[in-house]
């Protein structure tokens, strides 16, 4: 008789995330150098792993039920934040710009703040002993707007906070969240970074390939929105505002002033924007059409640039 082991090959088994995941999250902290990156991946079924890329993308840490393992405790969190108002007097009153959100426009909100060292218990699932030592900052508003919702903020962090200045620096750290958030959008939606079904290094080289285009897109839109009339040479090559303009109709080129406007338009009348349209807002997916097809336009230039040379 043979042996079993000839007439059987163990087949190792296959991660089930690995071709069959439908939520992706990349987490990067940027106060390290080189950042510290993760990467959360969720299926179907609720059945989530955060890996690390840079061990080989090594589970650090995996869940069948995302929404219970990271749900917050409303009311435990209420009672940390009431702790810190009774037990800190305000140290000091700042204004921050605000956003505009779908829930809220922008506008100047005056907070006055506390902060102070806290110690806090590492959650149960880590199975860790002792307790954390951070910085806890408490940003509550003052003279709210009527109509609107008064913002209030508890934010801990590990950097260490003994100053005004310092709290001050966390707090204006945390105006930044819409911006990621904004940020996240473009990847997600405009890049479509969810629906490449890669694993591996695979994916982390699209990522790098995608994030450098979502940060450009993330800028240009941020400065249409704040200074539209600026020149275009803050956010384009003379190569893309030539291709630009050579692939202008006719009509719109009469007059052109080449400002971060102009620039917006046309890249996305590259990815189908009507232009008889203009009161309809500009896409981020019509964007990042326009931008690809910017990208090749450019290299067809640059080749017949090359060959005539």
């Amino acid at each position: 008789m043979s042996n079993a082991d000839d007439q059987y090959h163990v087949i190792p088994a296959q991660d089930p995330m690995k071709n069959n995941w439908e939520f992706m999250e990349v987490w990067i902290d940027p106060s390290h150098f080189p950042p510290y990156v993760l990467l959360l991946l969720c299926d179907s079924e609720e059945n989530c792993q955060i890996s690390d890329p840079a061990q080989g993308y090594k589970v650090v840490f995996s869940t069948n039920n995302y929404d219970a393992d990271f749900s917050r405790d409303v009311e435990k969190k209420e009672r940390f934040a009431n702790n810190i108002r009774e037990q800190n007097p305000v140290q000091f009153v700042t204004t921050v710009e605000l956003s505009e959100t779908k829930k809220r426009s922008a506008r100047t909100a005056t907070l006055e703040v506390r902060f102070c060292p806290v110690s806090i218990s590492p959650p149960k699932r880590l199975k860790l002993e002792g307790s954390f030592n951070v910085y806890a900052v408490y940003a509550r508003e003052i003279d709210v707007p009527e109509n609107c919702e008064p913002v209030e903020w508890m934010l801990l962090t590990t950097e260490s906070v003994t100053t005004q200045q310092l709290a001050a620096q966390i707090l204006r750290w945390y105006t930044y969240r819409w911006r990621v958030e904004e940020y996240h959008k473009i990847l997600k939606s405009g890049c479509q970074a969810e629906s490449y079904r890669l694993a591996g290094e695979s994916m982390s080289t699209m990522l790098g390939f995608l994030t450098v285009i979502a940060a450009q897109l993330l800028r240009m839109t941020y400065l249409h929105r704040t200074s539209p009339q600026s020149s275009a040479t803050e956010v384009l090559t003379k190569i893309q505002m030539d291709v630009l303009l050579a692939s202008t109709p006719p009509l719109l080129k009469k007059d052109v002033e080449f400002t971060i406007d102009w620039a917006i338009r046309a890249i996305a009348r590259l990815g189908g924007y009507l232009e008889h349209r203009k009161n309809s807002a500009i896409g981020i997916q019509v964007l990042w059409r326009g931008w690809l097809e910017l990208e090749t336009l450019c290299q067809g230039w640059l080749l017949h640039d090359r060959l005539y040379s």
